[in-house]
């Protein structure tokens, strides 16, 4: 869910009602694997010596910092979800324990990566990194791309994560340091048509003082009061 103001209206007639707030709530479909990843980096608490501990469902989902996760527990085959970015171990009948798995994370990771680059030119926002392909080859084209579905990816990823992908790929830090400001630059609002006519049409030139008002600015006015700090208490 994401809240969006609105460029245009700042207010929405709704039957016969005027609703001053124009902002929107926007809702978007999303991976719950994105929410419980860095909560199961966190809980198993892998070591150099150890890949970490299994946790049962719902000792990820206890946390007295954000009690909402426990909502997660009414999502429809959670279980079989984190499947896809966990080990699985039952000791007993009904009893499952969790733990994530590197090598499964990021190969879904990579799979979210190829489906975005399949789908590329069907998202409108990134048309505006479309422009400077016209002097690149496949292989270029396809990396240029590629650094901008991680840069999408890493926003809803834990920083660790976006490293191991990055490096998944063979992506150097300076190339990619340099593709994030290039993205955040980017992949702003656009003008809105208001601020836009604004822009052409500049303010009109400010308004000439009368000769009164000349010499009134001229003169001395050390020690005067001005007009409202008589209306004052």
């Amino acid at each position: 869910m994401q809240l969006v103001d609105s460029e245009e209206s700042a207010s929405w007639f709704v039957d016969n009602l005027v609703q001053k707030d124009g902002s929107l709530y926007i809702f978007s479909p999303f991976d719950p694997l994105f929410l419980l990843l860095p909560i199961l980096e966190k809980r198993r608490k892998k070591t150099s010596e150890s890949p970490g501990i299994f946790l049962t469902l719902d000792d990820l989902l206890h946390d007295e910092t954000y009690i909402s996760l426990t909502r997660l527990h009414g999502l429809k085959n959670l279980p079989e979800k984190l499947l896809v970015i966990c080990d699985s171990n039952v000791p007993a009948p009904g009893m499952q324990f969790f733990r994530l798995n590197d090598d499964k994370t990021l190969s879904w990771l990579k799979a979210k990566a190829t489906r975005l680059l399949t789908r590329y030119n069907d998202y409108q926002m990134l048309e505006r990194f479309t422009s400077g392909e016209k002097h690149m080859d496949e292989t270029q084209k396809h990396d240029s791309r590629l650094r901008v579905v991680i840069r999408i990816l890493g926003d809803c990823l834990p920083p660790s994560w976006i490293e191991k992908l990055r490096e998944s790929y063979g992506f150097k830090d300076e190339q990619e340091a340099s593709d994030y400001v290039y993205f955040d630059n980017v992949v702003k609002r656009p003008l809105s048509q208001k601020n836009t006519a604004d822009a052409d049409h500049p303010t009109a030139k400010k308004k000439k003082l009368t000769v009164g008002q000349r010499s009134l600015a001229k003169a001395n006015r050390e020690g005067m009061k001005s007009i409202s700090s008589f209306f004052k208490k």
